[in-house]
């Protein structure tokens, strides 16, 4: 399950890879605002509708009892 390409939103890299981190950073601060604005937009939409703002509420406070 990959969030970031499901939603099309930003630049997924395998955990621990400094390198490929490394590598997004620059591609994403190469990218056009244009790109940058589109992927913003993509995760926004994304969150809200797999992670609305009661069910993260919710999941907190049964964390911390």
């Amino acid at each position: 399950n990959d969030a970031v390409k499901e939603a099309n939103c930003g630049i997924s890299v395998p955990a621990g890879d400094v390198e490929s981190v490394a590598k997004a950073i620059v591609d994403l601060a190469d990218s056009n605002k244009e790109h940058l604005y589109t992927i913003g937009i993509n995760g926004h939409k994304y969150a809200m509708k797999n992670y609305p703002y009661a069910t993260l509420a919710s999941q907190f406070i049964n964390a911390i009892k």
